[in-house]
């Protein structure tokens, strides 16, 4: 059954190559899975260029009776991250350099080389720990979707030491299928979380002027 949709997209934050990117991911549940859990996500993560670290993430949270407005904002000055919900701050946390938000990460794994059996490694903070996050480049597979069929590369990065895009149960685990071409394309996501399982499929894209 169809519980819900998810968009996401990708704009330049300027009018030259050098401009910031941000990513957007919208998530809401179909009307009659508002009934009994309702859901209205906005996630935003902005990042330089070349998408080499996070300069800013927010998420506007409405999950059944659960809200939240975060904000995490980045200090290259002095490599501290900073978070905030309905505008109440914790301490700045200290940040590796070239760290990820616990969105634009995703975008980040796009841009290494999936080789497999292999691991990539990328420093993520959620604002209020630092931690490397850690992906496994599992296997390649064809994949079907609405958007068409698609050669893809399988991904399961370890979640279990931050939060971030989806809410998660203790045990839970993540696989991500991305297209096994240039573009990278998020296929398929396939997860448990705190309020049982979810999948996501691609149903459409649109790539942009660059192809």
């Amino acid at each position: 059954l169809k519980v819900g949709e998810a968009e996401m997209l990708v704009e330049a934050v300027g009018d030259d190559e050098s401009s910031d990117l941000k990513f957007i991911l919208l998530i809401r549940t179909t009307s009659w899975a508002d009934t009994f859990y309702r859901v209205r996500n906005r996630i935003e993560s902005t990042t330089d260029a070349t998408v080499t670290k996070s300069l800013h993430y927010s998420k506007n949270q409405l999950e059944g009776g659960r809200k939240r407005e975060i904000e995490v904002t980045f200090d290259w000055d002095k490599n501290e991250a900073q978070y905030s919900n309905y505008g109440e701050k914790l301490p700045p946390v200290a940040i590796d350099e070239l760290s990820h938000d616990p969105f634009s990460v995703l975008f980040a794994y796009r841009l290494k080389e999936f080789v497999l059996g292999e691991h990539i490694k990328i420093p993520v903070t959620d604002g209020k720990k630092t931690v490397v996050s850690d992906i496994r480049v599992m296997e390649r597979e064809k994949v079907k979707v609405k958007a068409g069929r698609f050669d893809c590369v399988r991904v399961r990065p370890d979640i279990k030491d931050l939060g971030g895009v989806f809410s998660k149960s203790k045990d839970s685990s993540m696989d991500l299928w991305f297209s096994d071409d240039n573009h990278k394309l998020i296929v398929k996501m396939s997860s448990s979380v705190s309020v049982g399982s979810f999948k996501v499929e691609l149903r459409d894209y649109v790539l942009g002027d660059s192809g």
